[in-house]
């Protein structure tokens, strides 16, 4: 492994205390880190200053040090399905415009793999893909994989993004949840197959959920049912991923201004900041619904 991306819930949380200790540490043993920006709370405007002011936070703060994940000496952070979903696509050209102005330029992954986050985020990536591996032979999890896999890897590539896949050892939430999910291990099947079919689409990074999730049941960190085996597994595979990776990620080469909405059907366009109008609407220039006026 060569980095961990760590759950990060706002200034000040918990979260945030031990991010600075993980950073120290990642500094001292020639290991990357990042956040996982978990929660961005409101709505309209309020929503926008706190997210804006969350960000320009991390990158002040911590986007610096040596041990926070970059490429081409951008700061890279990783936004979870949850914040996805609380922030209205609209908002996020204020949002990624207004912290650059602030912080710098950085990049944000996208939890998603979709057409719209494509365009505006600087890479894709999700966190779980256990639904779709649940109840899956090793025969049945490799074809799925295989073009699971492939598919995101080239959305990413077509829009000049960074591409990511996922690869987990199991799942099993039901503790915690009612009903709640289970992936079997498969005495390890799982992982395996997930590696050498993310090793075969050839992404910028593969993620791995979890190191120590334990609660939804993916870690790979030691335990007392599997011993050390996922970290043996993952000695064995990710070493070949890096040795046969061929795309070194770099700042994606299409990148202008983020995307702005048209005001009169919200479809969404790459326009430069001589677009914009002083009160921050946008013309028509640009758009691409024929039906648009």
């Amino acid at each position: 492994m060569t980095g961990f991306i760590s759950t990060w819930w706002g200034q000040g949380s918990y979260e945030d205390h031990t991010f600075k200790l993980l950073l120290d540490q990642a500094e001292t043993n020639n290991f990357k880190t990042t956040i996982y920006w978990e929660t961005a709370p409101g709505k309209g405007r309020e929503q926008i200053s706190r997210a804006v002011s969350d960000l320009v936070y991390v990158l002040k703060n911590y986007g610096s040090s040596r041990a926070f994940l970059k490429v081409d000496g951008k700061p890279v952070i990783f936004v979870y399905g949850r914040v996805m979903g609380e922030v209205p696509l609209a908002s996020w050209p204020a949002i990624i415009t207004q912290t650059r102005a602030q912080a710098g330029d950085f990049l944000l992954i996208a939890d998603g793999y979709n057409e719209n986050f494509a365009r505006m985020f600087d890479g894709l990536h999700t966190y779980n893909n256990c639904a779709q591996v649940q109840g899956k032979s090793p025969t049945e999890l490799r074809a799925w994989s295989r073009e699971s896999y492939a598919s995101a890897v080239q959305l990413a590539r077509q829009q000049g993004r960074i591409s990511c896949v996922t690869v987990i050892p199991g799942y099993d939430d039901t503790k915690i949840r009612k009903p709640g999910l289970a992936v079997d291990r498969q005495d390890g099947e799982v992982y395996r197959v997930l590696w050498r079919e993310a090793i075969r689409a050839q992404p910028d990074w593969v993620l791995i959920t979890s190191f120590n999730e334990w609660h939804e049941g993916s870690e790979i960190e030691p335990s007392r049912e599997d011993g050390d085996k996922y970290l043996k597994l993952t000695a064995e595979y990710a070493p070949l991923f890096l040795r046969r990776n061929q795309f070194t990620p770099r700042s994606p080469q299409n990148r202008r201004s983020p995307p702005i909405n048209c005001v009169n059907c919200a479809d969404y366009f790459m326009a430069e900041p001589s677009v914009c109008c002083p009160n921050s609407a946008v013309r028509r220039i640009g758009c691409s619904m024929p039906d648009c006026r």
